[in-house]
């Protein structure tokens, strides 16, 4: 996402006292009204004051019009419309400011009317150039070049940012319409009147350049070189926008730790300040990173986020960017309808007379789900859509273009040579974990693909592939697992996880493995049991006396044989390790197998956030929380209910997290969370009907919410409750509560 350059740092107005914008509002005071938003809008800018952008907006229309006619009011106006892309209204504002300061008269400062005016042409320039009008943009700049104070010598605050004439040819190479070369002489105005600041939003839109032609190599560079020059100049906004694409960034070089961790900051400072559109691409990207982190339900839930962001900004393009990373989830999870189907829809919001490299990306992906589908007549446009996307320099989509050619590809020569094209691509340009990942939505055709990899390519997408990828690999290409094994990642290949939180479900690197015939259920039953031992061996004795308590001792023996034998066939990959073997008298899973067990990541959640609650760190605590409040999809094996040795856990772990919920749901209340702290305190009763501290929560939060009705209602019904189950009457600390919300007298009416 691209930063307007023009809006950049002036000082601030002439000392005046504080004024509330408010109280100056009511007071009709606009003079001094203006001078305080003024205070409030630099020392945002400047990193001082974190004031919701939505709420600057506010106080900005509240003020009567004449009254806004300091400039910098005026870019604040700009910057609203620059993120909704209302570009018509942008240049009239600017036209505004421009008016203003080519009136000497009015501006009897020379200097800093040549300073606004070289400003007001640089945001025109960057407006021009968002609507794809570069011919205009660079008549702007170059008109804002005039502006320059005579003799005027480049200020330079990092010789790493001086571009080198081999840099600047690059560059202008990589986009003929002209777009690179305008950002190097918006560059040379800021060095020239030193402005640190503008400087960093020239190298960010740098850094968007080149990630947006797939060169996420260099677009680090330029970005890492923005945040540092924001570092000490900027407030929360600008960094939100350098931050929101170095994720981008970091994501697309396979970094997916470090952007997790930019993104987040990103969302954070954009949340703070209010702006719409930065929290929608930020959820947008970390929905990319949860995704690539093979975590589809997360990645899910952050992108219908963004997208309803993006629809109350009526974000078409946006809109469409999000959906296309969406048609990449369904792909990579094996539902090629609803991918299908989000392409097309990413293809209809990005209308070919828009964004052609966008419309062309949409098309490729739709393309892509059909091939995979077996439609080749509605794929058959895919070789031309690669083409127009190569001659766009759209580096990421060609190179997945060329690598779904290969696989589809009856031709062996020309599948061979799309396939060295698009692992050269993905080598130069840091793309082939983009490919690794591909590798389980082309199961099916791996090993024809494959066999034309020389032995250097097939390490590197060993070297890069997800542990679904290296799944696949191994299932589809020959003698593959020596190069697996030769990499280290052999354990990552065979890796399991069990959820036995809920529905009972067993995915090996990613993919879940069918257990569900009628012969197999002793046998799952077998594994549920051993894996319930968490690495503990079980003797022959306590197996038989769990799985089959009612068989004679020579018929239970007979059968675990039999189980175990079909239990090792369900589980073993074709070539790998057992998943169970035996220690002495005892069975386990086997301890080079890695298995995650999602009552484990409960567990360390719970303890962590327990953990941080005791050293008061609320906050803290209630991340660990919510990680664990994710991980609990239901009692422990739900699916087993009469199962003995499975009720001491079951309970213990239920107890564990209703009180945790209870936990959430007061952090809730202290917070104004009012809707959450009802909708756990529900979760919690439905689990336990006469838990009295989940009452009392709601009781609160419905006083809270001013509904006296409700809290009586929350009050009667815990009354009931405990009197047809238990015989007893509320305790004394909800007698207590309910005599201090003022309708203790509701109690003697039960």
């Amino acid at each position: 996402m691209k930063e307007p350059l023009g809006i950049i740092y002036v000082q601030r107005p002439q000392p005046c006292p504080v004024v509330d914008v408010s109280l100056a509002l009511e007071a009709g005071d606009y003079p001094g009204a203006v001078q305080a938003l003024l205070q409030a809008v630099i020392s945002v800018m400047q990193g001082e004051r974190n004031v919701p952008f939505q709420r600057l907006v506010e106080w900005l229309n509240a003020i009567p019009e004449p009254w806004v006619r300091h400039p910098m009011l005026l870019l604040l106006k700009i910057w609203m419309l620059y993120d909704q892309h209302r570009y018509t209204q942008v240049h009239m504002l600017l036209d505004e400011i421009a008016g203003d300061y080519d009136h000497p008269a009015q501006r009897p400062d020379p200097e800093e009317a040549a300073l606004w005016m070289m400003r007001v042409c640089m945001t025109r320039g960057m407006a021009y150039e968002a609507e794809g009008r570069m011919a205009l943009a660079k008549a702007a700049y170059t008109e804002a070049k005039a502006y320059l104070p005579v003799g005027a010598a480049p200020v330079s605050p990092s010789p790493t940012l001086d571009l080198d004439p081999d840099e600047t040819r690059r560059l202008t190479e990589m986009d003929p319409g002209g777009s690179c070369a305008l950002l190097v002489d918006a560059l040379k105005l800021f060095q020239a009147i030193g402005d640190r600041a503008g400087m960093g939003r020239v190298a960010h839109n740098l850094g968007h350049q080149y990630l947006d032609r797939g060169e996420p190599t260099v677009a680090r560079y330029w970005l890492e070189r923005a945040l540092e020059l924001k570092q000490h100049n900027s407030g929360d906004l600008p960094m939100a926008y350098t931050l929101a694409s170095l994720g981008i960034c970091y994501r697309q070089l396979g970094l997916l730790q470090e952007a997790h961790g930019v993104l987040d900051d990103a969302l954070s400072r954009a949340s703070r300040f209010g702006s719409l559109i930065i929290q929608a691409h930020a959820l947008s990207s970390l929905g990319d990173v949860y995704r690539d982190h093979d975590e589809p339900e997360r990645a899910l839930d952050l992108y219908r986020r963004s997208i309803a962001l993006k629809e109350q900004l009526h974000d078409g393009d946006g809109i469409a960017r999000t959906k296309i990373s969406l048609s990449v989830l369904y792909r990579r999870q094996g539902h090629l309808g609803l991918a299908a189907d989000a392409a097309a829809e990413a293809r209809t919001l990005s209308p070919g007379h828009g964004d052609r490299a966008l419309h062309d990306t949409a098309t490729l992906h739709e393309q892509i789900a059909w091939l995979l589908l077996g439609d080749a007549e509605a794929a058959a446009g895919l070789p031309q859509t690669v083409e127009r996307l190569a001659a766009r320099h759209c580096l990421r989509e060609e190179t997945l273009g060329r690598w779904y050619q290969a696989m589809a590809g009856d031709d062996g020569g020309a599948a061979a040579s799309h396939l060295q094209r698009a692992i050269t691509l993905a080598t130069c340009h840091r793309h082939l974990h983009m490919l690794a990942q591909e590798l389980p939505a082309v199961a099916r055709l791996v090993s024809r693909a494959c066999r034309d990899l020389s032995p250097d390519m097939l390490a590197g997408l060993v070297q890069r592939a997800t542990p679904r990828g290296l799944s696949v690999l191994m299932e589809q290409v020959p003698g593959v697992s020596r190069v697996v094994a030769a990499a280290g990642r052999l354990g990552e290949a065979t890796s399991l996880s069990v959820r036995l939180l809920g529905t009972f479900r067993v995915f090996r690197a990613g993919r879940e493995l069918d257990l569900g015939s009628a012969r197999s259920q002793k046998a799952v039953s077998l594994f549920k049991f051993l894996v319930a031992q968490r690495g503990k061996a079980a003797v022959r004795e306590q197996i038989l006396d769990a799985i089959w308590p009612e068989a004679d001792p020579d018929s239970a023996d007979r059968s675990f044989e039999v189980t175990l034998s079909t239990l090792r066939r369900l589980l073993d990959p074709a070539d790998g390790p057992t998943v169970i073997v035996r220690r002495g008298r005892g069975y386990l899973l086997n301890p080079e197998v890695p298995v995650a067990l999602d009552v484990e990541r409960f567990k360390q959640h719970l303890d962590r956030g327990n953990w941080w609650s005791q050293r008061g760190q609320a906050s803290l605590a209630v991340s660990e929380w919510l990680e664990a409040e994710r991980a609990y999809g239901g009692d422990f094996l739900a699916d087993d209910p009469y199962e003995d040795w499975a009720t001491g856990d079951r309970e213990r772990l239920r107890e564990q997290y209703l009180d945790m919920l209870l936990r959430l749901s007061d952090m809730d209340l202290q917070q104004g969370r009012f809707g959450e702290a009802l909708e756990r305190a529900h979760r919690v009763l439905q689990c336990d009907p006469i838990r009295e501290s989940a009452y009392r929560v709601m009781m609160r939060a419905h006083a809270a919410q001013g509904n006296r009705a409700m809290v009586i209602r929350d009050l009667k019904r815990c009354a009931d409750v405990l009197r047809h189950e238990l015989g007893e009457d509320p305790m004394p600390e909800t007698r207590e509560l309910a005599r201090r919300l003022r309708i203790g007298e509701a109690l003697s009416s039960f």
